[in-house]
This record gives C-alpha cells, structure tokens and sequence, in this order.
C-alpha cells in the first residue's frame, strides 16, 4: 500500500522485481499483462478481476492472495506459495503451477484448461469445485482431502497421483488418462469415468456408488472394500480387477471383460454380469447374495 513507489509502476509489461514486496497492495481490475512479479512477497494482495494474461509470478509468496476472477491465462506460477489464496472463477487456461504451494487453494468454478499441475507435493483440502479442467496435465501430485465436487476433467492427464479421502462427486473423467492413480477412500459417487484409461487405478474402499466406468480400461484395478453399489461396468476392460469384499449390488458388468478379476467375498445381490467376458475365469468364492445372468457354478 502507499508510499510502496512500486504501485505507481503497476501497469502492463514491466518489471516489478526489484520492488521487494507488495503486500496487502490493491491491485484489482489492474491490466498486469506480462508483468514480471518473481520472487516478491504479495501477501494478502488483492488482485481480483486483474489481467494477468501471460505475467510471471515465479516463486511468489502469495498467501491468501485474492485472485477471484482474474484472467490468469498463460501464467508462470511455477513454485508459487499460494496457501489459502483465493482463485474462484479465475480463468487460468495453460497456466503453469509446476511446484506450487496451494493447500486450501480454493479454485471453485476456475478454468484450468489446458493446464500444467505437476510436483504439487504441498496441495492437501484444495478445492477444485465445479472447475473446469479439461485437458490438464496433473502428474507427480499429493492431493489429499481435496474436492472435486462438479468439476471437469475430461481428457485430462492424469499420473502419479495422490488423492487419498478426497471427495469427486458428479466429476467428469470421460477420456481421461489416469495411469497408476491412487483414489483409496475417495468419495466418487455418481462420477463418469467414461472411455478412461485407469489401468491399475487404486480405489480400495472408495465410494463408487452410481459411477460410470462404460468401457473404461481398468486392467488390474484395485477396487476391495470399495462400495460399488448401482456402478455402470458395462464393456470395461476389468482383466485381473480385485472386488475383493467390494459391495456391488445393483451394478452392470454387461459386456466387461473380466478375464481372471476376483469377487472374493464380495455382496453381489442383484449384479448383472450378461454377456460378461471371461466369466469362467473370474472367482467368485465367498460372494454374498445372487447375481443375475452368470453362466457358471457359483461357489
């Protein structure tokens, strides 16, 4: 705030790096494109409506900055501290937050297309609530306790992952690439999974009641304990998929290829395996309650 001179120079394509700090600066509806910010101390700065299309934050300290609403677009934030910042409806397509620092972000209704979200190790109760992530690159992430709830991440890139506890209800994954994955405990009811790829996803004891995985790749898939009740399987590739003591009354594996997936103790009343691939590989030792349209002895 005044006299920091620095204000004065607040205007589109300059470089405020020298200017040491900008804390509690208002700097709403500013035009700050192509400004070079790196390395300066923006605490508590409010930044909300600005044009920040393609400026440089690189290694920022911006905790609970507010950048709701913002037109963040193309914007280097790699290694960026942004606890508890706000960036609610920000449009950030093709930003790069490589190495961010964002728990408690809160990104809800932020467009993030296109965008690179790599080696967030420090990035636990974020919220991505009806954000639109489509395309996005999101890989080598611990993410845990974040929510998801409405959000879009369809043909998003999605690897290494961490995203214990987090809650995803009525998220888009269709077409999604989520390689080696680990949503244990997640809450992903009423999710689509459409078309993914999520070989080896880890989802034990995660909430999959009224998920659609209709032709998802989910080769050797770990899905034990998890509550599978009403799941859309139909034409998933389920191949080595472990049910283990898994709920799936009500589901559809219709069509899905189940070649040598286990059910071990699983409560299958009602499930609905018509047409399923492979059926006389799969084990169903210990299931409780009766499937529908299985073509071989069950134990």
């Amino acid at each position: 705030p005044p006299p920091n001179p620095c204000l004065q120079l607040a205007l589109p394509n300059m470089d405020l790096r020298r200017c040491g700090h900008l804390r509690k600066a208002d700097l709403r509806g500013l035009d700050l494109s192509s400004t070079r910010f790196d390395n300066l101390d923006l605490t508590g700065a409010n930044l909300a409506g600005a044009n920040l299309r393609s400026a440089s934050m690189q290694r920022v300290t911006a905790i609970g900055v507010n950048f709701s609403r913002a037109d963040m677009s193309r914007m280097n934030l790699q290694f960026a501290v942004m606890r508890d910042a706000s960036l609610k409806g920000a449009l950030m397509e093709r930003a790069d937050l490589t190495g961010a620092v964002i728990d408690r972000a809160d990104f809800t209704s932020a467009i993030l297309r296109g965008a690179k979200m790599t080696m967030l190790y420090e990035a636990s109760r974020v919220k991505f609530d009806y954000a639109d992530l489509e395309g996005a690159s999101v890989t080598d992430c611990i993410m845990p306790f974040a929510s998801f709830k409405g959000a879009s991440l369809k043909n998003a890139a999605v690897e290494d992952v961490l995203v214990k506890s987090s809650f995803f209800q009525d998220t888009r994954f269709d077409g999604i690439a989520f390689i080696d994955a680990s949503l244990e405990g997640a809450h992903l009811s009423n999710c689509v999974f459409d078309g993914a790829n999520m070989d080896h996803a880890r989802m034990m004891g995660a909430n999959l009641r009224g998920a659609s995985f209709r032709a998802t790749m989910l080769a050797e898939g770990q899905m034990q304990g998890a509550d599978c009740t009403d799941a859309d399987f139909t034409h998933a590739i389920l191949n080595i998929a472990d049910f283990s003591s898994a709920t799936i009354e009500g589901a559809s594996f219709r069509g899905a290829k189940l070649t040598d997936a286990t059910f071990f103790n699983a409560s299958v009343d009602g499930a609905n395996f018509r047409d399923a691939i492979d059926i006389m590989k799969v084990d169903f030792r210990g299931i409780k309650g009766t499937p529908l349209n299985i073509q071989q002895p069950v134990p």
